[in-house]
């Protein structure tokens, strides 16, 4: 499914004949491309720092964010600051997004969200909570939570490790560097304000965030 809407997004956006347009959506495509190589190889890296998980879902992730806003401007021919403040608004509201997203693998409602608790982390994906929570404690310490991730019984492993994650502060502090970001996103658009425009990009970015409360 993926493949076919970057497909049909290439068709749309050719049939537009912005060049602009077209480097625009080709560099996020790469960009995206990139950070997805980039998490599989960090996959099970606990030495993963939280300017390097920033990085990726940046890319990963709030890459198509930027583009998605920054598409407007250059199709109504608005190149200056108008589409460089839209941009910087996505970038920061995706990855925004994206830790929200990954703060469901500690307390998301299954029935809701349609992912399994703890299937992130059991499967050797690091993200923000775990990352802020290991920082906290020693590497002894940090060696054996990780230690846990290896344990048979998964069940178990992920109770221990949430336990873990939930006492050091790392669901906390997630929630707050998501609420930052997308702040930081709406900073951005403050010349806006008082519109219907930044009143529906307000909206979306309490969805944001939202979405893991």
């Amino acid at each position: 499914m993926g493949d076919y809407i970057f497909a049909k997004a290439f068709r749309i956006m050719v049939d537009t004949g912005s060049i602009e347009l077209i480097d625009a959506i080709s560099r996020a495509t790469e960009r995206v491309s990139v950070g997805e190589l980039r998490q599989i190889e960090e996959t099970a890296n606990y030495a993963l720092s939280e300017e390097e998980y920033l990085s990726i879902i940046a890319d990963k992730t709030a890459s198509l964010f930027s583009v998605s806003c920054e598409s407007g401007p250059i199709l109504c021919g608005h190149n200056g600051e108008d589409r460089h403040r839209l941009a910087e608004f996505g970038e920061n509201v995706g990855i925004a997004f994206q830790i929200a997203d990954d703060l469901l693998d500690f307390v998301g409602d299954e029935d809701v969200t349609g992912k399994t608790p703890g299937n992130d982390v059991l499967s050797g994906k690091v993200t923000l909570p775990l990352i802020y929570a290991l920082r906290q404690v020693s590497e002894a310490s940090a060696r054996e939570v990780t230690g846990w991730l290896k344990d048979k019984d998964q069940e178990e492993a992920f109770e221990r490790i949430h336990a873990f994650i939930t006492e050091q502060g790392g669901i906390d502090y997630a929630y707050r560097r998501a609420n930052e970001l997308a702040e930081s996103g709406l900073e951005r658009i403050t010349p806006y304000e008082g519109s219907i425009y930044y009143d529906s990009l307000s909206a979306m970015v309490q969805f944001t965030t939202s979405r893991a409360s």
